[in-house]
């Protein structure tokens, strides 16, 4: 809505009566007859006014349509009623009408169409502004699921991660065990072998009492066959 200082300056400035009752608008004022209900019109002569009045000449077709100018949700129009020599300069927010000037002055009614373009222009950027943060506003709660939606399934690859780290550390722990036991066992076992060596000598040396030594008897041996071996060389060389 407008606020009230720009009421109070549009009246006061321009010396023109005004209204600033809201009534719906179906078409631009000159375009033909505005399709209102029976009860709004009603309404609208009782309560007399600019408005009223702007909406019976639009109904019956009776005023032309010199300017208009539109921008988001609000524009501005400038009209005029032949009969009586009157210009209508209206405000509108969404096709109703939301202030109405009548004024029989052309550059009075210029001036606050001029003025009424203005703050047209300022309200619809007001607009636009809310639309585009209302648009940053929901890019950045999409921006938000997306992260949320990311952080989720890092955190479930980093739980993944270190359950695979906890069965590796089982693992390894498992195999650090058997690794410590397998060595125990080797030392075990060749340590029952070294000492099963050495009862296998105490047996030979047992079972050997009295008899010669074995290393003794292999030089008799030897011997006896190179003495051999020397006859038949020089009976065979006479």
């Amino acid at each position: 809505m407008l606020p009230g200082a720009h009421a109070s300056e549009a009246a006061g400035t321009l010396g023109a009566s005004d209204a600033t009752a809201q009534l719906p608008l179906e078409q631009p004022v000159g375009s033909g007859p505005a399709s209102l209900s029976a009860t709004s019109v009603s309404s609208n002569e009782h309560t007399g006014g600019d408005v009223s009045r702007l909406t019976q000449l639009v109904q019956q077709g009776r005023v032309t349509l010199l300017r208009s100018t539109a921008a988001g949700n609000y524009s501005a129009s400038l009209s005029f009623f032949g009969d009586d020599l009157t210009y209508y300069v209206a405000l509108l927010e969404q096709n109703t009408y939301w202030r109405v000037i009548a004024t029989r002055n052309k550059k009075r009614a210029e001036a606050v169409y001029a003025n009424f373009v203005t703050q047209t222009g300022s309200l619809a950027a007001v607009q636009t502004r809310r639309a585009e943060l209302a648009a940053q506003e929901a890019a950045t709660q999409r921006l938000i699921e997306q992260a949320q939606i990311k952080a989720q399934q890092l955190q479930a690859d980093a739980e993944i991660a270190q359950t695979q780290r906890d069965e590796v550390a089982t693992q390894q722990a498992l195999a650090a065990d058997q690794v410590k036991n397998l060595k125990a066992a080797d030392q075990d076992a060749r340590k029952k072998l070294s000492q099963i060596r050495h009862q296998v000598v105490g047996l030979q040396i047992a079972s050997n009492f009295g008899l010669p030594p074995e290393h003794s008897a292999r030089l008799r041996k030897t011997g006896k066959h190179a003495q051999h071996t020397k006859s038949a060389t020089l009976a065979t060389a006479q």
